[in-house]
């Protein structure tokens, strides 16, 4: 059984945003340090972000999949093919995070990496997107944060 939290568009847009600007952040916070050449830091940034994608993001792609998915499907079995391209996000998102944490044992691969933090960004965004007005159904009023229509800005 799956808490209400991700039944209901408002609370699981808020888990959405909460990761999404957590991780642009940080990303942001990544890109600074690669820019000043500050690469000791930048590699400790990286071990941040890459804990915050392991823990927030992909912790609750995984709930979805174990739960709430499974409970779409079994309600309505003409979701299966929306839920499968969200499982593949959810992949693609993993292969990312896995090449995150083989390039950190790698020197001098500090813009690999935060090309792929980037390109999470990039994925989780329109992921959400899909997600929130294909899976959840929206109030009357309720409008997705325009900051995030066309990724990280």
């Amino acid at each position: 059984m799956i808490g209400p939290a991700l039944r209901q568009w408002d609370s699981h847009h808020a888990i959405h945003e909460a990761a999404w600007l957590e991780a642009e952040e940080l990303t942001r916070n990544l890109e600074d340090c690669i820019a000043q050449r500050e690469l000791h830091q930048a590699a400790d940034m990286a071990r941040i972000l890459l804990e915050h994608w392991e823990t927030r993001t992909l912790r609750h792609a995984q709930s979805e999949e174990e739960g709430w998915y499974r409970e779409v499907v079994a309600e309505n079995p003409a979701m299966e093919a929306e839920v499968i391209a969200l499982c593949r996000d959810h992949e693609l998102m993993r292969t990312l995070v896995s090449q995150v944490t083989k390039l950190l044992q790698t020197e001098g691969a500090m813009d690999a990496i935060l090309r792929r933090f980037e390109a999470l960004l990039l994925l989780v965004s329109l992921h959400s997107r899909d997600e929130e007005t294909r899976l959840l159904v929206r109030r009357q009023g309720d409008k997705s944060d325009d900051r995030r229509e066309g990724g990280a800005q």
